[in-house]
Parts: structure tokens; sequence; C-alpha cells
């Protein structure tokens, strides 16, 4: 299990050492990494308002998509799309392209080229880029914002209606119950971050969970994996189909309160740092 888990953080550190550059002029954000989007999550970061594309680092063209065709090795959801490896066996993908003709002959793009604009090909809104990263050594989708420049972001994520739910699925609200019984409990909670202020509501970058001072849950939305039926958060640890089971909510863990005073404490971080706490305190009996 240690080595599994040191092979897993080395693997994080990696990644964190690459440097990429904004694919879009201005990264307005319509949907991040993990993010539930309707009946599905979001594989990728997806920027509107987007005109021209360029490339965030150098690559080898690997395959061009033609969103009328389609391939067996890409899905034709994505339409118009490029895509580049580099030496490391990362995959980049350009998707919801007008076209692919600029790199029709070209064998390899460097960061800040042009590599078309933004179109309606995909099926996903006019105007918006589809940026998603690979590790194909590892079998893993990552979370672009690892590689991505700093951006300015002051508006701290939001947690909202937390509720625990017991084995008799009695819904509990922590801020006003101040007795709760011993026992096993289903924690889920409203989690969202804002890029601006009254934007669209955004997946967090990492959620933890202490009780009194000891951490029981991280979720950190940085890479995904699958064993072909699901998708997992955390070196599979973390189940998306678990996480979102509740329409509006993430569930959070199921945990085991004991008796005595209780401190929980959400904690949810953006990409720039800002966090937001909740802290609950109860007594259990």
């Amino acid at each position: 299990m240690k080595k599994h888990i040191s092979k897993f953080l080395f693997f994080i550190t990696f990644l964190c050492s690459y440097s990429f550059e904004w694919p879009v002029e201005n990264p307005y954000l319509l949907r991040l990494f993990a993010q539930k989007d309707g009946a599905s999550v979001s594989r990728s970061l997806v920027f509107k308002d987007v005109e021209q594309v360029r490339a965030s680092g150098y690559g080898k063209n690997l395959i061009n998509i033609d969103g009328k065709s389609g391939s067996r090795f890409f899905p034709s959801t994505l339409g118009n799309a490029v895509v580049f490896i580099d030496d490391e066996g990362l995959q980049s993908i350009y998707a919801n392209l007008s076209d692919t003709d600029i790199f029709n002959a070209r064998k390899e793009t460097e960061s800040g080229s042009v590599l078309g604009y933004a179109g309606k090909s995909a099926w996903t809104e006019e105007k918006t880029l589809i940026f998603q990263v690979a590790d194909t050594r590892n079998n893993v989708l990552i979370n672009p914002l690892l590689f991505m420049p700093a951006f300015e972001d002051k508006t701290e994520p939001q947690i909202q209606n937390t509720v625990l739910i017991n084995g008799d699925k009695q819904v509990l609200n922590p801020e006003t119950v101040k007795k709760i019984r011993q026992g096993a409990y289903d924690l889920y909670s409203s989690i969202f971050d804002l890029a601006e202020k009254g934007g669209q509501p955004l997946a967090p970058f990492r959620v933890t969970v202490s009780i009194n001072g000891m951490n029981i849950a991280d979720l950190p939305f940085e890479v995904l994996s699958s064993d072909g039926k699901d998708l997992y958060l955390q070196n599979k640890k973390a189940s998306l189909s678990l996480l979102y089971q509740k329409e509006g909510m993430m569930h959070l863990g199921k945990i085991n309160l004991p008796a005595g005073k209780i401190e929980l404490i959400i904690t949810a971080l953006d990409k720039s740092g800002n966090e937001k706490r909740s802290s609950f305190i109860f007594q259990v009996e």
C-alpha cells in the first residue's frame, strides 16, 4: 500500500513540474475537470467565448479528427479536434474546432502556435474549446489546471446544504442539530467554486473532511482513472458515480461518529488557493 501511495505522490509531483500556456487568449472557464455535467462528468477543461486556439505546449501531431466522420479511436462527440503527444507520453486534445485544416500538412507544434478557431463541431456550446490532457503511460486523465499559469481569482469556493444521513435514511442538518446518536452516517454537501461573482458554478480543486482535527477524507480533483465501468479520483479511491449520486450534492464519505463532542470541518479549495471552511459542532450520544 505504501509503495502505491509513494508512486502516486511521485506521479503528481512529476506532473506539477510541467508548464503549459493557456490555449486561449482569455481563459474564461465554462466547466472544470471532474465536474458534473448533466448526466456525465467533464474529463477536460471547457473554455467559453473562444476565438483563436493556440498550442499550450510542444507536441507531435498524433491524429486529426474530422467531426463529420468520427474515428474508431476517439469519440465523435469531440467534433473537429487535433491531438498531440510529447516525448513523455502526455497527450493533449483540442476539440470543438471549426476545422483542422491548419494541421493537415504539419507534424508538430510549439507552444503558442495557432491551431485553429473554436466552432460548433462537438456536442457542446458554440465558440467553446474542449481541452483535455491524458497521460498515456499511466492511462489516466489529468486536470490541465495542474500545468497552467496562475490566474487572479479572489472568490472563495462555497459549501452549502451539508447533511448527515443515517442508516434509517433520516436526514440531519449539522448546523441546527445539537445531539446525534453515535454510529455511521453518509456525509453530503453542495460544494462549488465561482471563478467570478455571479458566474457559472464550477468544480472545486480539492475537498477535505476532518473530525476533531483528524483528516478522514481527501478528494483532490487532479487525476481521473477508469476501470472500464466508472471514473475515479485519487488512484481509484473515490468513485465519481458515488461522489455525484445525489443531484447537486457531493458524497464526501461514510463517517463513523463516536460518543462525545464532535467538530466536523469541511474545507474546499480552488486552484488559486482560495479556501472555504465550514465547521459544525455537536454532541454525539
